[in-house]
């Protein structure tokens, strides 16, 4: 009787511990939680059964710095071994010849960055190593179209970044060889530590929407994000939450996750899927033959902490 007592008095106490740690700090409990196997982990790679034979690597991530955890991510990163590299902004917090030195075992050739504000003080130094005339562009890779453009520019509906995205969405969106457009760029669009939920960038969203844009990557948020897909007038058009077909809407994506640091997530509002501040990694992209790309956010550690799946019918 005497020991039950004991036990009861200690479940009491943890638990008042619990309740105390997490009204001083959500964030610490969360990832407290998470480590021990207790906070949900919302899509697992076992419930995705495309055949990944054939498969092509695009590696996604933002906001890296210059520190052991970001030297962790690049590593992991180049281990996937990509076809394709975007790197989301707000690169090295110093200098551009400190990441260029500093990523010096990544191909050049196949690296592709847009630029956070805190990179623009050496935006020439960038433009020139990574051999690009300005901030907005795109490419195609395959059957993928890439566009990007900066936010830390003007993008207003009378900008020449909103023309040029404009004129480029529309030329992707008749090309037959293009099943997939992705934009990227280092600002989200829609972000939990907003007000509201999103930024003043959402003026985008209408024009991506437009084009079927079908992946939104963004960064400067230090998580990883991954919402249900959205119209531009904030409906959720599917509350599935790891595989899609044909989705109506967006799917944004935020990997701010490089290495920097870890922000604190303030909101949590109800198109994210997952949101997670625990983990540094990088968003791995598999594009598939059978027009379906599979999305894996990975952990530096190796664990695969998020998986989604977009099919297109043929």
């Amino acid at each position: 009787m005497k020991n039950k007592k004991v036990v009861f008095i200690i479940i009491i106490v943890f638990i008042i511990l619990l309740i105390a740690t997490y009204f001083q700090n959500p964030k610490l409990l969360d990832r407290a939680l998470y480590r021990v196997g207790i906070q949900e982990q919302v899509c697992f790679s076992e419930n995705i059964v495309s055949n990944l034979e054939g498969a092509k690597n695009i590696a996604a991530v933002g906001d890296i710095a210059l520190t052991k955890n970001s030297l962790d991510t690049l590593q992991s990163l180049n281990s996937a071994d990509p076809e394709i590299i975007l790197f989301l902004g707000d690169l090295s917090y110093t200098t551009a010849d400190e990441w260029i030195e500093f990523t010096n075992f990544l191909e050049k050739e196949k690296t592709f960055v847009t630029l956070g504000d805190d990179d623009l003080l050496y935006e020439e130094e960038f433009l020139e190593y990574y051999n690009l005339e300005n901030l907005f562009y795109s490419f195609d890779f395959e059957n993928v179209h890439f566009v990007t453009i900066s936010s830390e520019k003007p993008y207003s509906k009378e900008s020449k970044q909103y023309n040029f995205l404009r004129n480029d969405l529309a030329n992707a969106s008749l090309d037959e060889n293009i099943d997939w457009i992705i934009f990227w760029l280092h600002k989200p669009l829609y972000a939990a530590n907003s007000p509201n939920g999103h930024t003043d960038l959402i003026v985008l969203h209408e024009l991506l929407e437009q084009y079927d844009v079908d992946l939104v990557l963004q960064g400067n948020v230090h998580a990883y994000e991954r919402s249900k897909p959205m119209t531009s007038d904030g409906i959720v058009m599917d509350h599935s939450k790891c595989s899609y077909t044909d989705p109506k809407g967006q799917i944004f994506v935020t990997v701010g996750t490089g290495g920097h640091s870890h922000m604190d997530i303030k909101n949590k509002f109800g198109w994210f899927v997952i949101q997670n501040n625990n983990d540094f990694g990088f968003l791995n992209l598999k594009v598939l033959n059978d027009r379906t790309i599979v999305g894996e956010f990975i952990a530096n550690s190796g664990k695969i902490v998020d998986t989604f799946e977009i099919k297109k019918n043929m």
